[in-house]
């Protein structure tokens, strides 16, 4: 499924146009990188957490005197599936 199959099938089911689904999913989106992004964590009943644990910096030899050593810090966003989620599905 792709995000023009998302946006179709909510569509259908909430009775929204195709332009307003994917105005809420985009908002949906920007909202939880948003929360990401000051290591918060974002909640999604029925599908999990998604979080932004705080980076951790890299410990390298000590440096000559004088030298400066910068170090870019990434953010890895991780998710924990709902446990529901992940059971066998029963038809």
């Amino acid at each position: 499924m792709n995000e023009i199959d998302i946006i179709q099938a909510v569509s259908r089911e909430c009775g929204l146009s195709q332009h307003q689904t994917y105005a809420v999913l985009n908002s949906l989106a920007s909202n939880i990188q948003s929360t990401l992004r000051k290591q918060g964590s974002v909640t999604l009943t029925g599908l999990g957490t998604f979080y932004s644990p705080n980076p951790l910096r890299k410990n390298d030899d000590i440096p000559s005197p004088g030298e400066t050593i910068k170090y870019y810090v990434t953010h890895v966003v991780e998710w924990h599936p709902e446990s529901k989620l992940l059971s066998p599905m029963k038809d």
